[in-house]
C-alpha cells in the first residue's frame, strides 16, 4: 500500500486562499451631481448611483473638496461657499475591508452683484479663569471670555457688510448685553491659545442687548470692515451666563457663522450658463 504524506500547512493555506478569493468582492462604484456648475451658495445634490458588491457594505465616507467630510450616507446635498473647481469624492468599505473609491468634479461660480455667503469659525473656545474649554458649546459671563476666528480669503468681490449669527443654548432664558471685540491677533487656534497669550480687545464693533431663549438665533451687525481673517472677542459685563453653539456643536444651525454681504457689480463673475454657451463640458 503506498502512503502520501500531505503538507497540513500547505493544505491549510491554500484552503485559506480558497475561502478568501471567494469573499473577496466585485466592487463597482459611480458617483452623480445634480448639476455640473453652481453658483455660490446654490445647493447641489450628490448621490452614488451605482453601488455594486458581492459583499455588504457597511461604510460610506464623504470628502466635499471644500473640508467637509459626512459619513454613513448614499448621498448629500451640500452648498459651496467660494468659487472654484471642487473634486467631491466618496470612499466605501466592505464587510472584508475591501474599500473603492469614485470622485465627481463641480465647479462654483460668483454670482454677478450682490449675494451672501456664510463662514463657519474655524476657530472657537472659551477662557474661564485661566483655563482653556474646548466645547460643542461657547460662553460668557462672568470670568468668562470666548474668542472665534472666521476666515473670508477667496472671495470674490468687495464687502459690504458682515454679521455675526450666534445660536443660543442655554437651558434657561437670560437677559443682558452681549459684546463683540475686535481682537489684535488671528495668530492662535484652540490649540495654541492660552490666558496669557490670547488676542486682546480692541475696538467694539457690535452689542445688543436682550432676553435670549433656547434656539434663538442672535444677529450682530460687525459693519464694513474687510478682512481675511477676522478674531472676535465675545463678553458682557452682565452678572448672568450666555451659552452659544460652538463650531463643534451637533447640528450647523447652532454653529457660529459670519454672513458676509459681497458686491460683485463690477468684479470677475460668471454663470454656468456663460461657460455652457463656451463648451458643453462647464
Amino acid at each position: 500500500m503506498k502512503v502520501t504524506l500531505l503538507n497540513t500547512k500547505s493544505l491549510l493555506l491554500s484552503c485559506f486562499l480558497l475561502f478568501n478569493t471567494a469573499l473577496v468582492a466585485q466592487m463597482e462604484l459611480s458617483l452623480s451631481a445634480s448639476v455640473d456648475c453652481a453658483l455660490v451658495g446654490e445647493s447641489i445634490s450628490f448621490e452614488a448611483s451605482d453601488i455594486r458588491s458581492s459583499n455588504p457594505i457597511i461604510a460610506y465616507f464623504w470628502n466635499l473638496g471644500d473640508g467637509t467630510t459626512i459619513s454613513n450616507t448614499t448621498s448629500v446635498t451640500h452648498t459651496f461657499n467660494t468659487p472654484g473647481l471642487y473634486t467631491v469624492s466618496m470612499l466605501i468599505f466592505d464587510l472584508t475591508g475591501q474599500a473603492i473609491t469614485a470622485e465627481v468634479q463641480v465647479e462654483i461660480y460668483a454670482p454677478c452683484g450682490m449675494y451672501t455667503i456664510n463662514r463657519i469659525a474655524e476657530e472657537d473656545c472659551t477662557i474661564q479663569v485661566g483655563t482653556v474649554l474646548n466645547e460643542p458649546t461657547i460662553q460668557i459671563g462672568p470670568n468668562k471670555v470666548s474668542y472665534l476666528r472666521f476666515s473670508t480669503e477667496h472671495i470674490v468681490g468687495d464687502i459690504r457688510k458682515v454679521e455675526l449669527a450666534l445660536s443660543y443654548e442655554g437651558l434657561t432664558s437670560e437677559s443682558g448685553l452681549i459684546q463683540v471685540f475686535e481682537g489684535s491677533s488671528n495668530l492662535w487656534s484652540e490649540g495654541t491659545i492660552t490666558p496669557s497669550n490670547a488676542p486682546r480687545k480692541g475696538r467694539l464693533l457690535a452689542e445688543q442687548n436682550g432676553t435670549y431663549q433656547l434656539g434663538d438665533i442672535i444677529k450682530l451687525d460687525l459693519g464694513v470692515t474687510a478682512k481675511k481673517e477676522y478674531t472676535l472677542i465675545l463678553c458682557t459685563p452682565s452678572s448672568e451666563t450666555f451659552v452659544f453653539g460652538a463650531s463643534e456643536y451637533y447640528f450647523d444651525d447652532g454653529k457660529p457663522k459670519l454672513a458676509v454681504q459681497i458686491d460683485n457689480t463690477h468684479g470677475d463673475c460668471n454663470s454656468c450658463d456663460d461657460v455652457l454657451s463656451i463648451s458643453d463640458d462647464c
